[in-house]
This record gives structure tokens, C-alpha cells and sequence, in this order.
């Protein structure tokens, strides 16, 4: 680059241009500097789609998917996601169509189109089959399957996908794979409960923060982060889950990461309510709505509806706790 990240040497042109442009992109994301990533990428999926350069196309519009993601901006996740598998199709390439696909069912997971995106999940899982000897999906696919399967209450199918896709990981040796399997494989575990699966939970989320960090994925990073301060606090021990919590707001704010900054002030709410602090209660859940209803996350308003109707029931205040209740419930039947 002749100006770092925004005036590439001239010499440069082509293929070889876009790629670089992408790759650039890549490399900023990992150091959690998005928005300056979305504009090479952007540029980079431009210049292949003007060529007719399908495969690359999708690689670099499921690369924006996935950072409108962590952005908060579903909209543009929605579009990006979908935008990968047309180029995917016209590029004939069915293993890029299986991660594009993907990427748009979790888009449509969290603005909380669950049975759409379980549907585009076993449309993935069917593709798969066609392709792999595998019989289920692997590596980050089935990390957000598992994900979807836990909002849809199945807890025993993450579990089974979670140890499914952690021993492929560690045979190949993908510390990206790794540290998310053993995110899923915690997340499942929690979910089930009782003493000796919280004891296993606690140990893969720790496996998973170690991991995360080792592939060098900031931009990951808060996923585990916020998993176990939600296990931690689950289990009454609020002082460790503030430190993981302030750890992953910091990565948040810095990098601009919507989606972990709502979750982050989810949490936060919970462990205000738990030493009576009603205001900052009040206050964090504000917060929370407010980023959640920008970008579209359809889940975490149910979440931010359903954490009100507990801090108006803890202050006597029933009828509002009720409305509250009920559109949580609308919302999660729609």
C-alpha cells in the first residue's frame, strides 16, 4: 500500500489486486479494526464480482456476512449472506455454497427466524453428506448450528455435535476449530445441568477462552468470554464473571462489535439485579434494547423483554413485569 489500507501501489491490478485488498481485510478483522476491514472487503468483492470471479465473490461477500455479524448490523449480514450463495450457485462450487449457506442461517438465527435457519442448517448438513465422508457438519457450521439447537431447546444434539466436531478439530489440529468446539461443547453442557456437566462446561469454556486466543481471533474472542461470565454468574461466582464480562466489553467497544456489546449489557443488567441495583439494572437493559433493536437482533430484544419482566417483578411493579412477559412470548413464537 502506497497509504496504508487505503491507496494500494499502482503496480497492482487485477486478481492479484483483489485478493490483496481481501486478504488486507482479513487481517484487520483479526485485530478487531472492522469497519476498516468492511471497506477492503467491500472493494475486494467488487472487483471480483466485476470479472466474473464467482468463487472468490463468495468468499469475500460470506467475509462481510460474517463481520455485519459482530457489527450488529443483520440487515447487511442478511444481504452479504445471501449475496455469498448466488455467487457460490454460479460458481458451481458446492463446498462454497455448504459455508455460505451457513453463514446466512445464522443471520437468520439471530434476527430470530429459528425455524428458517434450522432449515437452512439441514439444507447445509444434506450438502455436506454429498461432499464429505463426515456425516455431520464441522468446525465453525456446526459451532452455529449447535448455537441454534440450544435457543431451540436441544441441548443433547449441541452436546453430540459439540463432541462430534471437537475431535475433528483436534485431529486436524485447527486451533480456530478447536476453541470454538470446545465452545459449543460448554454451552451444551451448561445448558443440561447437573453437577458433574457443569464441572465438564466449566472446564471446555476454559478451553475455549485458551483457544480462541491461541488462533488469534479477537474478533471470537468475546463469544467465550461471555459464555463463561454467563456460567459464572450462573453459579454465583459474580466477581470472576465481571472480569470476563469487562475483558469482552473492552474487545467490544474498541473494535465497535454491537452484537457482544448488547450481550455484554445483558449480563451486566443480571448482575445488577442480583445485589439489588435496580437503577443500573434499568439502565443496562436500556442500553441493551437500544443496540439490539438497531441492528435487528430479534433475539436479544426477547432477551432484553424477558430480563425487564424479572427487574419490574423484583420491584413489585407485576403489571408491567406481565407486558413485558408477554411480548418476550410474541416475540419468541414469531
Amino acid at each position: 500500500f502506497d497509504e496504508l489500507w487505503t491507496k494500494p501501489v499502482r503496480t497492482l491490478s487485477g486478481t492479484t489486486l483483489s485478493r490483496i485488498l481481501g486478504d488486507a481485510g482479513l487481517c484487520l478483522r483479526a485485530h478487531g479494526r472492522l469497519e476498516e476491514a468492511v471497506t477492503l472487503l467491500n472493494a475486494s468483492l467488487e472487483k471480483h464480482e466485476a470479472v466474473g470471479e464467482w468463487n472468490d465473490a463468495s468468499i469475500r461477500a460470506g467475509n462481510l456476512c460474517k463481520l455485519y455479524i459482530a457489527l450488529g448490523r443483520l440487515t447487511e449480514a442478511e444481504l452479504a449472506g445471501s449475496r455469498a450463495v448466488h455467487f457460490a450457485r454460479k460458481s458451481g462450487d458446492k463446498f462454497r455454497e455448504t459455508v455460505s449457506l451457513a453463514k446466512h442461517a445464522r443471520t437468520l438465527h439471530l434476527k430470530g427466524n429459528l425455524a428458517d435457519a434450522r432449515s437452512e442448517f439441514e439444507q447445509v448438513e444434506r450438502l455436506h453428506r454429498d461432499l464429505d465422508p463426515l456425516p455431520m457438519l464441522y468446525g465453525a457450521r456446526n459451532a452455529w448450528y449447535s448455537a441454534l439447537l440450544l435457543d431451540l431447546g436441544e441441548a443433547k444434539a449441541a452436546r453430540l455435535r459439540g463432541s462430534y466436531t471437537l475431535k475433528i478439530a483436534r485431529r486436524k489440529n485447527w486451533l480456530h476449530d478447536i476453541g470454538l468446539a470446545h465452545l459449543s461443547f460448554g454451552c451444551a453442557l451448561r445448558a443440561l445441568g447437573g453437577d458433574k456437566n457443569l464441572l465438564k462446561a466449566r472446564r471446555h469454556l476454559n478451553q475455549a477462552i485458551l483457544g480462541l486466543r491461541h488462533a488469534g481471533q479477537l474478533d471470537l474472542l468475546p463469544y467465550g468470554l461471555l459464555a463463561r461470565a454467563a456460567f459464572l454468574y450462573s453459579a454465583g461466582d459474580c466477581t470472576a464473571a465481571k472480569r470476563d464480562l469487562g475483558e469482552a466489553q473492552a474487545i467490544a467497544v474498541r473494535a465497535g462489535m454491537s452484537i457482544h456489546q448488547t450481550a455484554a449489557k445483558l449480563l451486566e443488567s443480571k448482575l445488577a439485579l442480583s445485589v439489588g441495583d435496580f437503577a443500573g439494572a434499568h439502565d443496562d437493559l436500556d442500553d441493551a434494547m437500544a443496540l439490539s433493536t438497531r441492528g435487528g437482533l430479534r433475539l436479544y430484544q426477547a432477551d432484553c423483554h424477558l430480563e425487564y419482566a424479572r427487574l419490574f417483578l423484583a420491584q413489585g411493579e407485576k403489571e408491567q413485569a406481565q407486558e413485558h412477559w408477554c411480548t418476550a412470548e410474541e416475540m419468541i413464537a414469531q
